[in-house]
Parts: C-alpha cells; structure tokens; sequence
C-alpha cells in the first residue's frame, strides 16, 4: 500500500532480494514485522537512519543524500535500461506520469547510447 496514495502497489523485485526477504521472512516466523533486530524486536526507524547514515559514511558520501533519494535511483536506473514510463509510474506507485517525470530521469550512459545510436 503507498502511503500518500493509499493504493495498492505491486513492486517486481530481483531474485536476490526475493531470496534475502524469503530468509528474513523465514527467521521472523510469524511475527507481524520481517525486519528484526538480534533480540527479535521490530528494528525501529531510528536504527535504519543511524544504519543508513553510517553506510553514507563508509561510502565516502558527503553531500546531502536522504533515505528517499533511493527512489529517484530506483526509477532512473529502470528509464535507463529502456523501462517505458508508464511501467515505471506504476511500479513506483505514481498517479500521473507527470510526478514520474521527476524520478525517472536516464543516466549518462544511456544518453550517450543515442548519440552512438545516432552516429552509427
């Protein structure tokens, strides 16, 4: 369900995460939350903003980059591999393709790939 809209949303994940959520899932039996801490507590959202700060860290990160940054990834990485727009807004739970436009922006690598497209 997406928080603004409240719809529903259905979001296609790779194998790897599948597997990563199934032995998460499997570890929290039938707790109501997958994400558990070492005590099999709910990991709070304190905990994921400390996690996500320190990951910024190490990564040598210094500008400004927020946790919901990662979604404008999510969909500029699917417009550069050629992923329509429409299909795009709808896994990311958008309404209008507009609001779409604002995430789904093409790589570098993708822009050149007209160019070569185009001199080719």
């Amino acid at each position: 369900m997406m928080h603004k809209t409240k719809l529903p949303v259905t979001i296609p994940i790779s194998s790897g995460c599948f597997e990563a959520l199934r032995i998460c899932a499997d570890r929290a039996g039938d707790r109501e939350n997958v994400f558990l801490d070492e005590t099999g507590h709910a990991v709070s959202d304190q905990r994921v903003r400390k996690t996500f700060d320190r990951a910024k860290r190490l990564a040598g990160i210094t500008r400004r980059f927020r946790f919901h940054d990662l979604r404008h990834t999510f969909g500029s990485r699917l417009a550069s591999k050629n992923v329509a727009v429409q299909v795009i807004s709808k896994v990311m739970g958008h309404t209008s393709i507009t609001m779409t436009m604002r995430y789904a922006r093409p790589s570098e690598e993708a822009l050149l790939s007209v160019q070569r497209a185009l001199d080719s």
